[in-house]
Order: structure tokens, then sequence, then C-alpha cells
């Protein structure tokens, strides 16, 4: 449990503050506190905090300093520094950047994470319907095989990408000739550019992860309409 993590008897208290101290302030840059999250100020009070207590701790050790008041100021500043220290242990314990060496020196359990990197392939096939607006505009409307009434990206996508020609002779494929781009909405209109000779509007289209691109689902069979 965290509360278990700062000890509480004297003397073990005592080689825990001076040895986390050392730590976060070691390695760098960024320093071991700074890689774990922990902002500058709190860093500062942590290494203030080490100070104070050096001077308290050495009137508890002393026969001739110590008394009654420093035995309860010894107490308190435990307390105290525990209340301050745990939360900003539970933000370490949680980094992604947390190591066993982190955790060992402040005493924590490492935080299970998720992980980061999706590996399931996009299976779902992108189907579309391409529109000539006129003046060389396309509009590409996308959906999957599920919603047929209107346009929608898939549920593993946050992008459509489109591999497009315009001309007269078809591409092969989606790498024949073709300008290849991604569109973060199902519905969107590609500009093509003016001309006053005949062309034709040539596309593929596939879901696509732009985190994760090699997961992207399978292309389209090749969509073609006159452009106006």
């Amino acid at each position: 449990m965290s509360n278990s993590r700062i000890p509480v008897p004297i003397a073990k208290f005592n080689a825990y503050i001076r040895n986390t101290d050392d730590y976060q302030l070691a390695g760098g840059p960024p320093t071991n506190a700074t890689r774990l999250g922990i902002s500058s100020t709190d860093s500062a009070t942590w290494h203030t905090d080490r100070g104070a207590w050096d001077i308290l701790y050495a009137k508890y050790i002393d026969k001739n300093q110590v008394t009654p008041s420093v035995k309860n100021n010894v107490r308190n500043f435990i307390r105290d520094f525990r209340i301050f220290a745990i939360p900003l242990i539970d933000i370490m314990a949680a980094s992604a950047a947390a190591t066993q060496d982190d955790a060992n020196a402040f005493n924590f359990v490492l935080v299970a994470k998720n992980p980061t990197h999706r590996t399931d392939q996009i299976e779902d096939r992108c189907y579309a319907t391409i529109i000539s607006l006129g003046g060389g505009d396309i509009k590409i409307k996308c959906r999957t095989a599920s919603d047929t009434k209107r346009s929608s990206l898939a549920p593993l996508a946050d992008s459509v990408q489109y591999a497009w020609k315009a001309g007269t002779a078809a591409p092969a494929n989606e790498t024949d000739g073709t300008t290849v781009a991604t569109s973060t909405k199902a519905t969107f209109i590609l500009h093509t550019g003016t001309s006053s000779d005949p062309r034709k509007f040539y596309v593929f289209v596939r879901w696509f992860d732009t985190k994760h691109p090699e997961l992207a689902g399978p292309w389209s069979v090749l969509m073609v309409t006159p452009i106006a």
C-alpha cells in the first residue's frame, strides 16, 4: 500500500529521505524527478525538506540537544513529509518512464501499464461514393458495410486514406502514378484542378490509422467518375 512506502521508524525514515532526495536530483538532464513527472517546485520542496530534516535529526541523535520538543518535532516532520510525498510517489509509480531502479529507490511497486501499441489489423473494407461537383471538385463519401445510410469512419480507423489520379489513363493499382493523402472526415471534397481536356477521376480508398499505418485496412476496388 502507498502508506507503507515511506517508513515511520526514525532511523529508517532518515535513510529514506536522504537516499530519495539524492536519487530524485540525480540523472539528466532531465533529473530523475523530472523524468518521472515531478514538477521542479515539488522537487525543490523535497530537497528543502531533506535539508530541514538533516538539521532536526542531528539534534535528535545528539544526547546534549535532544529534548521532548525535538522528539515531537521529529514525529510531526515525518507525518507532514508523508502527506506531501505519498501523492508524488503515486505519480512516479504510474509514470510510463518508471523503471525497477526507480521503484527500488522510492519503495513503490511499478504500476502495470496498458499496452500503447495496437496490434489488431483493420479488416473493414471502405465503401465510397464519388460525386463530381463541377469545376474539378470531387465529393467522396465513405462508409462501412454496416452503415448504409450515412458516411462514417470504421471503429479502428481515425481517417480515410485515398490514392487518386485525374486523367485519361486508369492507374493499375494504388501506387501507379497516384497521389496518396488522408482525410480525418468520412465525407470530404477533393480539388483536382480545372482543365479544358476531358478527364476522369480515379480513386482507391481504405480505412487508415495515422498512429499505426501498418494496420491500415484493405484498399477498395478502383472507382472512377468523369470530372465535370
